[in-house]
């Protein structure tokens, strides 16, 4: 329950940000982030099923820790923009 909570809860607010736009950017912003978001869910999947079938458990264990682990490495060593000079 609370990994679908933070699904939906992640749709929301990236669609909220896309709907505070002007309405020129909306329709398409959207399409693009509901098609990446579902690419991304049938990715997962097809990795998730791929790797129980080759490696059974540990595998798809090892690949789950893996990616979020990969994610919050990068978030934590991302450049960070400059302030803007006085």
């Amino acid at each position: 329950m609370l990994l679908d909570f933070g699904v939906s809860a992640n749709v929301v607010l990236g669609q909220r940000v896309i709907f505070a736009l002007g309405a020129e950017y909306r329709a398409r912003l959207n399409g693009l982030y509901m098609a990446t978001f579902f690419l991304g869910g049938a990715l997962g999947s097809a990795l998730g099923g791929w790797s129980y079938a080759a490696g059974g458990w540990p595998l798809a264990s090892g690949i789950g820790l893996a990616l979020p682990a990969l994610g919050l490495l990068y978030y934590a060593t991302e450049r960070r923009g400059t302030p803007a000079a006085g």
